[in-house]
């Protein structure tokens, strides 16, 4: 088990004070992972590639409506013998090797979907990017939230908040651009790549461990 600190919630709206800091357990089976630079690439691309829905697709010179009839005689012009208007080379006609509307699907498994998302966990950890917080400290008005976050230097970088349902979270920070809300248990491996930093409230590592080991939450 890996111990970490708990962030402490400020006093009304001001800076924290560090001292009602407490320390919190995490499970090394999320937390305590070795690294694993090829599974994250992997991942990462998987996820990549089924954000984009790959329908598009254009005509061939068999699927343009028009004449087939040739352009003109085939000798006598003094120009290049050509056939149908519908060929690649002029406007208006198919297009040669374009999209085609299949799309090539990556795949992951769930297995290693999962075991991607622990490595990425781990290394956020590791790397001291991984903040874990009381809830109460974000909560509230935007202002409050936005102290907290300066208090940590989190204000210029992109950060992605993991909650385990809190409704009050949103009323902080809603309305700060560079925060995205998101329930633990939706959490994968490449929003883990994508975001520099990530703070985790107390009940969003307790959703983690009912999410991923099957743990009940603690009450």
């Amino acid at each position: 088990m890996k111990q970490i600190i708990i962030q402490p919630t400020p006093i009304k709206s001001g800076p924290t004070t560090g001292k009602t800091a407490a320390k919190l357990s995490l499970p090394d089976e999320l937390f305590g992972q070795k690294p694993n630079d090829k599974l994250l690439a992997q991942a990462f691309y998987v996820y990549q590639d089924r954000q984009h829905k790959g329908t598009h697709k254009v005509k061939t010179r068999a699927e343009i409506v028009g004449t087939t009839a040739k352009m003109f005689r085939q000798k006598g012009t003094g120009r290049a013998r050509h056939g149908m208007k519908k060929a690649p080379i002029f406007v208006g006609g198919g297009i040669a090797h374009g999209p085609t509307g299949l799309k090539r699907q990556l795949s992951l498994s769930k297995r290693l979907a999962r075991q991607a998302t622990t490595v990425a966990l781990s290394e956020k950890l590791a790397s001291k990017d991984l903040i874990v917080v009381k809830a109460t400290a974000l909560e509230g008005k935007t202002k409050t939230a936005q102290k907290w976050l300066d208090k940590l230097g989190l204000t210029k970088t992109k950060v992605l908040v993991l909650h385990g349902g809190e409704e009050k979270l949103a009323r902080g920070l809603g309305n700060i651009a560079s925060v995205e809300l998101m329930p633990a248990s939706q959490i994968n491996a490449y929003q883990l790549i994508i975001y520099p930093k990530v703070v985790i409230t107390e009940a969003g590592v307790e959703l983690l461990k009912k999410t991923f080991l099957g743990q009940k939450e603690n009450k």
